[in-house]
């Protein structure tokens, strides 16, 4: 009896370290290759589950396992993100790329009283204290995508997203729009190897984009084809950086904005929910699209969507603090050292 209480108490972490492997494995789809990658990623998973557990004993955001569970810190940091940063920052707002200059005023004239925000005069000047995109109605944030591991296309996904927003805020109607046209057909950036949403916003400006559906992703390099484009950018502009109201003022009345972040960190690979107070530096490394600012039990925040699916963190989405000053004034993950948003 006493034999069979070891066992018991010895194998039944094991066999649920392994019974959660093999569920992970099949609601990911996760495919090897033999019998030794098998249990090389099970030792893999096994780490980051103990990670995991040993993390959420604290207050704070919560880790979880998600569809990078497998994957080492170092394997995570060359998969998912793609975006290669400017080397300089942005001083001013005016640094405008247009073809039609006279076409910079805010698209929200119409639409700010239909947005669920509250009124604060004391918390950002005349901000409100708390403004979403996706508490608009009729919606102008598409759903969330996925780039693939095997593309590093943030950038194009930030940038389609930035449009898709800017153009539906403007115009009533809300296009799903193509990522892979730019992964293909802009030849300033790298495809699946990387690029950069202000270079993707210059294409556009010459060259339109089309609608998904007409150049549907694929999450790999291709030859560039013709499509018939919906949208047309008149330009773009830089946010100042380091400048939190000046982020915030560009979101309210523009709408959701391209940014870059540092993600090559444990705290995104295994993101679950809550908000992120800790845990990445500012080396950019990963094109997201900023819908939100709000506070919740005290504590500012940013709403970020991501490009990693809708069952990575809370739906596709991530919080992260605001306020706090961090990485010289660029915020915690940089957030704030570049940001920049379309003209329709």
């Amino acid at each position: 009896m006493k034999f069979l209480f070891f066992l018991t108490v010895f194998f039944a972490p094991v066999l649920g370290n392994l019974q959660q492997f093999l569920d992970f494995k099949t609601q990911y789809n996760k495919n090897y290759n033999d019998i030794d990658e098998f249990n090389s990623r099970y030792d893999i998973f096994v780490d980051n589950l103990h990670t995991i557990n040993n993390h959420n004993q604290s207050l704070g955001y919560q880790l979880a396992v998600n569809q990078f569970a497998d994957l080492t810190p170092n394997e995570f940091d060359s998969y998912y993100k793609g975006y290669i940063p400017t080397n300089t920052t942005n001083t001013t707002t005016n640094n405008i790329n247009t073809t039609n200059n006279t076409n910079t005023t805010n698209n929200t004239n119409n639409i700010n009283t239909q947005c669920t925000c509250s009124n604060n005069q004391n918390i950002q000047s005349d901000l409100p204290e708390s403004f979403d995109w996706t508490d608009h109605t009729p919606s102008v944030v598409t759903d969330v995508k996925d780039q693939g591991g095997s593309c590093g296309s943030c950038w194009a996904h930030s940038a389609v997203e930035s449009i898709e927003s800017a153009y539906a805020i403007k115009t009533g109607t809300l296009y799903v729009l193509s990522e892979q046209e730019l992964v293909d057909c802009d030849k300033k950036d790298d495809g699946c190897s990387g690029g950069l949403m202000d270079n993707a916003f210059e294409y556009l400006m010459n060259n339109g984009l089309c609608t998904e559906e007409s150049y549907p992703y694929v999450g790999k390099n291709g030859k560039c084809k013709k499509c018939d484009s919906v949208v047309q950018i008149s330009g773009y502009k830089d946010v100042i950086s380091n400048n939190e109201e000046a982020l915030m003022r560009a979101l309210v009345e523009n709408g959701p904005i391209s940014i870059g972040i540092q993600a090559n960190q444990l705290v995104f690979q295994l993101y679950r929910k809550g908000i992120i107070k800790s845990g990445c530096g500012k080396n950019l490394d990963h094109g997201v699209n900023l819908i939100s600012y709000g506070i919740e039990d005290g504590i500012k925040y940013w709403k970020v969507r991501n490009s990693w699916g809708s069952t990575w963190g809370e739906d596709g989405y991530f919080r992260i603090e605001r306020g706090t000053g961090e990485n010289n004034g660029a915020g915690l993950c940089g957030i704030l050292a570049q940001a920049s948003y379309p003209l329709i």
